[in-house]
């Protein structure tokens, strides 16, 4: 087990470990939702353009505010018009995750819990947690099923 939170603490591979976990959950994933994905999805834009981060600002007026009482709404429009790559598409970014912020701000930064994905270890492989299927080491009978299954509709 060491070893393996030694790879995961490595470079960006708990990053990409995440991702992978997003990319590869099925429908019934009880970990997942679209509302915490969004949520998700809304800090880390924020974070990126402006360098704050939502869960340690102060909602005042019905809206997140730096220290010195900024609105970071502003402070997001104004790093989209400032970038390069994001300048000609700033309008069409700060009214989808304005609309998302201000509804943040409004419900409480906690009103939706955070994407949290978790992934288990058992028989020496990663375990798929939260959802119908699985993928880790003896839990794949269902892909050989699923295979046969397409295969005899493919004949009929």
């Amino acid at each position: 087990m060491t070893q393996l939170e030694s790879v995961l603490n490595t470079d960006n591979n708990a990053r990409e470990l995440f991702f992978h976990i997003i990319q590869s959950r099925s429908d019934d994933s009880n970990q997942f939702t679209r509302e915490k994905y969004d949520k998700y999805h809304l800090v880390r834009q924020i974070k990126n353009v402006t360098g704050y981060d939502l869960k340690n600002l102060e909602v005042v007026n019905g809206k997140f505010v730096t220290e010195d009482g900024t609105d970071i709404f502003e402070l997001y429009k104004e790093g989209l018009r400032k970038n390069p790559y994001s300048a000609a598409n700033a309008g069409i970014a700060a009214s989808h995750y304005g609309q998302q912020l201000a509804g943040l701000a409004k419900n409480g930064f906690d009103s939706i819990p955070d994407l949290v994905l978790a992934i288990g270890y058992e028989n020496s492989s990663l375990q798929d947690l939260g959802q119908k299927e699985s993928y880790g080491t003896g839990k794949t009978n269902w892909i050989d099923e699923w295979k046969a299954s397409v295969a005899t509709l493919k004949y009929k």
